[in-house]
């Protein structure tokens, strides 16, 4: 195998498929990328076995191979070249030997020969059609995404997903397919977030869910063009997405565990409704809770009809900071206590779909002990985050 190429294409080309080499892998190989020439296309795949990627760039190709190239390593060299340069780079099959010209300077190093190794082309190839009875009517199962929708979707989605590895269904982003309609709601158990998407056309799948892992999710927020998810089944069931763009596959696998039915804890009527000033809000919320228990970290929020007094007490320390904003309140008082950095976080990522909108943040509340809700003014439909309060009486 031998080609040329610049420093500038091999760097664009690491900064996408090495988010996928694994730090340290059981299997050797999977620290390797697939690197196989033909004539001036270079395809080069890199798996975790959990995530996968598949991408075609354009070199000036002399002698087709394949073989595999120690990641990190020809990620450390390329990085080492700058930003601009003519990259030579040549392998040989039958000893697996590789060499990298750049300049005056000669590098050789060892690769592994490509039928070593693992076996992932299921996951590039053709789609096996998915039967009628899930899905009527379409051979494939797919969608199509508009450039930046992952990034809104991780932006509103990602910080209110659990951590915990033991709760496997809240360690990713559940996706609803419905005609027009894609619903994406995360969870940790405390908070519960959901985004919808609505389509004047019917894009969508019928009737699709899919737990899409938040790992993926951090890797797919980067894709800024149009993208079309396609599901990949084994044993006559989705156990893969596939995600094409740029001359791009990336996949992932999905996860199989059941979402919580977070329907059921979304409230379907308040009583208590605010209005409070977005950026006045999040900064009072800052400066107070600098005084709050770093334990519980709770911060009460006292509401009438036209204020809003925020008050920190700290018994350990008798610490205690107030202060208050002008609000709109429908009722005559409520009070209750939040997390402190779950409610500021939910406001940090408060997004509004419309621009002229005002920087109104609209708060739901129901009973001090029961979950209540964040949302931007008048769009409840689109983008809702749940919190459960702290007791603290």
């Amino acid at each position: 195998m031998k080609f040329k190429s610049n420093t500038e294409i091999l760097s664009e080309l690491l900064n996408k498929v090495m988010p996928i080499v694994p730090k340290k892998a059981s299997i050797v190989v999977l620290q390797y990328l697939f690197f196989d020439l033909n004539g001036n296309q270079l395809k080069v795949i890199a798996t975790n076995e959990e995530l996968s990627i598949q991408t075609i760039i354009e070199v000036d190709g002399i002698e087709d191979g394949k073989i595999l190239v120690p990641a990190k390593k020809f990620s450390e060299i390329v990085g080492s070249f700058g930003k601009s340069g003519e990259v030579h780079f040549s392998a040989t099959e039958s000893t697996s030997e590789i060499q990298i010209n750049f300049g005056k300077g000669k590098y050789k190093f060892s690769g592994i020969e490509y039928g070593e190794f693992v076996d992932i082309d299921y996951l590039f190839g053709p789609i096996q059609p998915f039967a009628n009875e899930i899905e009527s009517g379409d051979e494939v199962l797919s969608a199509e995404f508009e450039p930046g929708e992952f990034q809104k979707i991780s932006d509103r989605n990602l910080f209110a997903v659990s951590t915990e590895d033991y709760k496997p269904a809240m360690t990713g982003v559940l996706f609803q397919f419905r005609k027009n309609i894609l619903t994406t709601v995360s969870t940790d158990g405390f908070r519960l977030n959901r985004y919808v998407i609505t389509k004047e056309s019917e894009i969508y799948p019928q009737q699709f869910d899919v737990i899409i892992p938040a790992n993926s999710m951090e890797f797919l927020k980067k894709v800024n063009t149009q993208c079309k998810m396609v599901v990949i089944k084994q044993d006559l069931a989705p156990k893969f997405l596939r995600f094409e763009y740029d001359n791009t596959l990336f996949t992932t696998r999905i996860i199989t565990e059941k979402f919580p039915p977070y329907e059921t804890i979304i409230p379907t009527n308040y009583q208590h409704k605010a209005l409070v000033p977005l950026s006045e809000l999040s900064t009072l919320i800052k400066r107070t809770s600098i005084f709050a228990n770093t334990i519980n970290k709770l911060v009460i929020l006292y509401f009438n009809e036209n204020e809003l007094t925020i008050k920190v007490q700290n018994d350990e320390t008798a610490e205690y900071a107030e202060e208050s904003l002008p609000c709109e309140f429908n009722s005559i008082d409520f009070e209750i206590g939040v997390r402190y950095d779950y409610f500021l976080q939910a406001l940090q990522h408060l997004s509004y779909e419309k621009e002229e909108q005002e920087d109104v943040v609209e708060l739901k509340f129901n009973d001090p002990i029961k979950p209540y809700i964040i949302c931007p003014k008048d769009e409840y439909d689109t983008l809702l985050m749940l919190n459960m309060p702290v007791r603290y009486k």
